[in-house]
């Protein structure tokens, strides 16, 4: 799911207490030597703060002397804005600015609107020079083009040894979390060249993730596809506002940019539990958690609504809700349904897994529990990036699952069809197969004027036969009739139990005269076997066969009549013998 801006503010809580725990005391608004800059300094434990929650302050006015007592030191690398309105002024001194010759500011966070630096300037009125920058304006050739705030300092700064005071106004319409950085030019033309490698490494894999799962879609019409397709750009388009490269691109005014992004996030948060249910089919086996998600669902589209009216606090609160519960309730209905047996359900938990560990891996960094020199936006991207591998692998896991039940499915369909189509002694067709296909034979015959011969056989004295030697050793007798039938016709020859100790033989494409040669084969191999019943002397049976070859202008059944009639014929002329109906 992606309520990123919810945990972002989590984040944001749980590092003002560690700001507390883990800020160097006794380097509390010292001045930055420039002289010991080798490639960034993190300004946060040098700098001094003070707030302006009206956002009426100028840089006349925090210059005064009454003012600079109003200034608190900052404890940790963070400088959390929560919204409304709320400006910070922070105020860095630096020393030694002489010594180098270019060196790079960054606000390293895409949330702000605006960004106002004030940098020593004798000739100016107020003694300072503003370089105003925001999300889609610059004021100065100093401001770099960046995702984030940039300033590279003109030659003419800090030309004496002394001290020199930079006042920086930060302003932001929603909560934002940010670091202050120093760079020597030459280590942020390298941080700047692998900032960009990054996103576009990020952003080229959701895009390949989500045109792969189009041509999916495209290829099974299945609709969880085209639900993927959509959650990863609506993905993309909100992390590409979130890290400032559409604002950087687009140049996009005012409040624009922070409407997109809560319609964008809510879009995220919609379509993950939308992509939750499908997948995972919640409404049919998981009803109360697809009710749940439902409830996503809602939260989502008022977050789109609260952004497009700008109601920027009730907008963070819903995300915020919906960034501590929904991940919860993405990997309980995994679980569950692992449980269930759905084994793609173990690549959707990995990849929420993943989503989670960008969130707790920032906490942790936040809160100087791990110290990796990767900023946050970086950490919070690549965990819903690997998370958009990691479904597609679900998805494609499906596509093998559903690959599998559907084979099983058609086997068992077989069998089932198979055991309707058969006699469950002998293995031969049943007579309700057998009249089914007679009839297509006979259309076939009628149709094309090929020839069809049709057999009916029947044991010779088989009630007497079972009479004596009784019914298993008579079922004995009808197994190996049928053995010899299979053996003695052709594998497109059709061999049927008629009923009882009746037997038939539809002969596609064959003459009365070639279904007799089959016919007398079969009467001499069964006759030749020999059946040996427990407590009496070994035996031997025979069949009686009638033929009959189909008339163009008969009926299966006058077909069947005709045969039937050649074998009480041969049963009337002695049995053992094969007899053609004329």
């Amino acid at each position: 799911m992606a309520p990123l801006r919810g945990f972002r503010h989590i984040a944001q809580f749980l590092s003002f207490f560690a700001c507390i725990w883990v800020a160097p005391s006794s380097t509390l608004g010292a001045p930055v030597d420039l002289a010991a800059l080798q490639d960034k300094i993190v300004l946060g434990p040098y700098v001094d703060i003070l707030e302006d929650a009206e956002g009426e302050l100028t840089i006349r006015d925090v210059t005064k002397p009454d003012f600079q007592e109003a200034f608190q030191p900052h404890y940790g690398s963070f400088i959390n804005l929560d919204g409304n309105a709320e400006n910070k002024w922070v105020r860095l001194q630096l020393t030694n600015a002489e010594s180098i010759r270019r060196w790079v500011f960054e606000v390293e966070t895409s949330k702000l609107d605006w960004v106002t630096l004030y940098v020593p300037e004798p000739h100016e009125p107020t003694g300072y020079r503003a370089v105003l920058a925001g999300r889609s304006e610059n004021t100065h050739k100093e401001v770099l083009t960046f995702s984030n705030f940039a300033y590279q300092s003109p030659p003419s700064v800090g030309t004496d040894m002394g001290t020199q005071t930079i006042y920086i106004r930060l302003g932001s319409k929603g909560p934002s979390a940010l670091t202050l950085v120093l760079w020597t030019s030459e280590a942020f033309q390298i941080h700047a060249m692998h900032n960009y490698f990054f996103f576009a490494l990020i952003y080229g894999v959701m895009i390949c993730m989500a045109l792969y799962n189009l041509f999916i879609y495209v290829s099974l019409r299945h609709k969880v596809y085209l639900t993927y397709v959509f959650y990863m750009t609506s993905f993309l388009f909100y992390f590409s506002i979130m890290n400032g490269h559409t604002s950087e691109l687009a140049r996009l005014d005012g409040a624009l940019p922070l409407i997109l992004e809560w319609v964008f996030l809510g879009l995220s948060i919609f379509l993950s539990a939308t992509f939750c249910q499908q997948f995972l089919e919640t409404r049919a086996n998981t009803p109360a958690w697809h009710w749940a998600l439902v409830v996503f669902q809602c939260m989502a589209i008022s977050i789109i609504g609260l952004g497009l009216f700008q109601q920027h606090d009730n907008a963070a609160l819903v995300a915020n809700i919906t960034g501590a519960m929904g991940p919860f309730t993405l990997v309980s209905v995994g679980v569950i349904r692992l449980r269930q047996g759905f084994h793609s359900a173990s690549w959707f938990l990995l990849a929420n897994t993943s989503f989670l560990f960008g969130t707790v891996f920032f906490v942790a960094w936040t809160m100087g529990l791990i110290s990796v020199d990767v900023p946050g936006n970086m950490i919070f991207t690549l965990g819903p990036a690997i998370e958009a591998v990691l479904l597609s692998f679900a998805l494609a896991a499906r596509i093998r699952t559903l690959e599998q039940e559907k084979l099983v499915l058609a086997r068992s369909q077989a069998r089932y069809k198979r055991a309707s189509e058969t006699d469950g002694l002998t293995g031969l067709y049943n007579k309700r197969y057998l009249t089914d296909r007679l009839k297509t034979e006979a259309s076939q015959a009628h149709r094309t004027g090929h020839p069809l011969s049709f057999m009916m056989m029947d044991v010779d004295n088989f009630k007497r036969f079972n009479d004596t030697y009784g019914h298993p050793e008579g079922d004995v007798v009808l197994r190996v009739l049928a053995d010899v039938i299979v053996n003695e016709i052709r594998d497109y020859d059709v061999g049927c139990r008629y009923g009882g100790e009746e037997f038939a033989v539809i002969f596609p494409d064959t003459s009365t005269d070639q279904a007799h040669h089959a016919a007398q084969r079969i009467c001499q191999s069964f006759a030749a076997k020999v059946f040996s019943p427990p407590g009496h002397a070994d035996i031997s049976s025979s069949v009686s066969i009638g033929i009959a070859e189909y008339l163009s202008d008969e009926s299966p059944a006058d077909l069947v009549r005709r045969a039937d009639e050649a074998l009480y014929a041969a049963k009337n002329q002695g049995k053992n013998r094969v007899i053609i109906a004329f």
